[in-house]
């Protein structure tokens, strides 16, 4: 069975993760071996060990513990049975630490690639780099010293400078080069390029295919511009031989024969109201009272209304080809050189033994999507029965890709496994994160006999007041996007949908009901011309309220969005912090621009 827990902050996800763990760990004191428990960070990582091997040791030594309760439900443990398995639970884990397996999604990454590293052709002794900044650089600086030898490149580059200089965009190619090339290290670009042709070993993005490819799509450009001109042309020839000009129809300069006119010449322009509206009116393309309105209606309806029709629906239905040629061509360059820089980073990774963090679950895809289950633990040394997988919301297409295929293997054998994410969380899209999986994809790849969700609605780590005020404030954001956003959305529905199922569940119930009503928020709403100066001198007034009323310096927190804010901060505090009216206050701000030398109180 897989357990999805829908956890909003502070409902107690670890808690619950911490608990599922034990009731595995319960049921024989060696499972530890067999649950793979996977997070994003180290700090996660360290946090959900500490937190299981002190709840083991708090079981084992008979202290007080609120995993007891949780431990019964469902099963016919004793307390005494849980205390005594506690610890031998806990004695195999730290005689066998090793196979505490509860790791980063990377390092667990890094773990299988390391025991396939003959099968993908990599180094045994591969060192893994981080900084995609300092590989990007030296490819792109390989890539330009070639350019005395590679004719080919030395045209491309040459003409992509020159396609820049006609569309009058900077002539800095190596800042658009540096700026793209980023891509090639982000998820979604490296599914975009296919496999190496296995005959060749060239990329399919090659410059010899792009050239071919860009014929075939300057063509629908050139097609679609000319059979327009040619229309237009035969509308405005019809009516200027017959002694007529703009002027002589409605709203002239802004109107139907202005707009054949630019056509004529070679305007591509979506036909707007008044063009529409000549379409399928005669009498909108000229007014009653014009001294020849009864040959301009005559002209109109057996030449320029017909071949106005025909234009619209030329447009209409070759439009959306011709501006996707459009935005092709307008990058079809710089793909080619991207092409040439992935090589070139290739070799690079290759001479030097470096493995991109960025590469990995690509090669985990190939292990994993090339291999059966059991081969795979084989190869690891681990064989893993059971999954956790917290913070799911962060998990990108790939990431599941990869471990998908080990959960359905997993439950095939009727084995306990664990996600848990919360959509409303999900602030890593930057990092390919996809929290579409959490939301629908997993109801897609697993049916309701394998799938059980829960939904956690308490809130044990804020107080009260602070609830209140974030049930209040999403509610109210939720029914303003409802009302606004998607009230602009046409055919909205699905997204809509969508979107009230995700925060169907955002309001929160205090863990403890009993609880005082503690908790303080203050928000100001300052105007824009002097924000900075009026929020500093509020900020420190408002940490001196607080300290006047038992709050700690140690205990507040200020968050800032851009580190440039935080050195004005940290030199505003301290300026205060040396006023006489302030001796009673502590305003030392611990940051990384209190630590500088000039900011020193001696």
């Amino acid at each position: 069975m897989l357990s999805v827990y829908k956890a909003s902050a502070g409902s107690g996800k670890t808690f619950q993760l911490v608990v599922e763990y034990l009731k595995i760990i319960l049921k024989n004191p060696f499972n530890y071996k067999h649950i793979l428990a996977v997070t994003f960070t180290n700090k996660a990582t360290n946090e959900m060990k500490s937190r299981i091997l002190e709840t083991l040791f708090q079981l084992a030594n008979n202290e007080k513990s609120d995993y007891i309760k949780p431990l019964q439900e469902g099963n016919n443990y004793t307390e005494e049975f849980i205390r005594q398995r506690a610890q031998k639970v806990l004695k195999n884990i730290l005689h066998d630490y090793n196979r505490f397996s509860i790791n980063t999604i990377d390092s667990f990454t890094q773990k299988v690639i390391k025991s396939f590293n003959r099968e993908l052709g990599i180094s045994p002794n591969f060192t893994v780099e981080l900084d995609s900044d300092i590989i990007l650089e030296e490819a792109i600086d390989r890539m330009f010293a070639k350019i005395s030898d590679d004719r080919n490149l030395r045209n491309w580059l040459s003409a992509f400078s020159k396609e820049k200089i006609e569309n009058k965009r900077s002539q800095r190619i190596d800042d658009d080069i540096k700026n793209l090339g980023k891509e090639l290290f982000k998820e979604n670009f490296q599914v975009f390029f296919p496999e190496e042709g296995e005959e060749n070993n060239e990329s399919v993005y090659n410059r010899n295919n792009l050239n071919e490819f860009g014929k075939e799509i300057r063509k629908i450009k050139n097609d679609f511009e000319n059979g327009l001109k040619q229309k237009g042309g035969y509308l405005f020839e019809a009516f200027t031989q017959s002694g007529f000009s703009i002027d002589d129809f409605m709203y002239k300069k802004s109107g139907v024969a202005a707009y054949i006119e630019k056509t004529a010449r070679g305007t591509v322009q979506k036909p707007g109201t008044r063009v529409l509206a000549a379409a399928s009116e005669i009498e909108k393309w000229y007014t009653s009272k014009h001294r020849r309105a009864s040959e301009i209606h005559q002209l109109v309806e057996i030449k320029l209304q017909p071949g106005l029709v025909d234009i619209i629906d030329f447009f209409t239905t070759k439009f959306e080809r011709y501006n996707s040629a459009i935005a092709i061509l307008s990058q079809l360059r710089m793909l080619g050189i991207l092409s040439d820089l992935r090589e070139e980073i290739k070799v690079l990774l290759q001479e030097k033994g470096i493995l991109q963090m960025s590469d990995s679950n690509l090669l985990l895809s190939k292990i994993i999507g090339e291999s059966e289950s059991p081969f795979v633990y084989e190869k690891i040394g681990n064989f893993y029965k059971h999954f956790m997988l917290d913070e799911f919301q962060d998990t990108s297409g790939l990431q599941w890709n990869n471990f998908k295929p080990l959960l359905v293997n997993s439950l095939a054998e009727g084995h306990q496994n664990l996600i848990v994410g919360d959509v409303k969380q999900s602030i890593y899209r930057w990092r390919n994160s996809d929290w579409n999986i959490l939301a629908e994809q997993l109801d897609n790849d697993f049916n309701a006999a394998q799938k059980t969700d829960y939904s956690l609605e308490k809130n044990w780590r804020s107080d009260g007041n602070i609830i209140d005020f974030n049930n209040a404030i999403f509610g109210n954001l939720k029914n303003t996007f409802e009302e606004y956003l998607f009230g602009e959305i046409q055919n909205n529905e699905d997204s809509l949908a969508k979107f009230r199922e995700i925060y169907n569940s955002y309001c929160q119930e205090p863990g403890n009901p009993d609880a005082c009503k503690t908790g303080f928020i203050q928000a100001n709403f300052l105007p824009r011309d002097d924000f900075r100066e009026q929020s500093t001198q509020r900020l420190i007034e408002q940490v001196k309220y607080l300290q006047d009323n038992g709050i700690q310096a140690e205990d507040t927190v200020i968050l800032i969005r851009k580190n440039r804010e935080g050195t004005e901060l940290v030199e505003a505090f301290l300026a205060a912090a040396k006023l006489p009216e302030n001796k009673a206050y502590n305003l030392s701000v611990l940051s990384n621009e209190s630590l500088f030398l000039h900011a020193s109180k001696g």
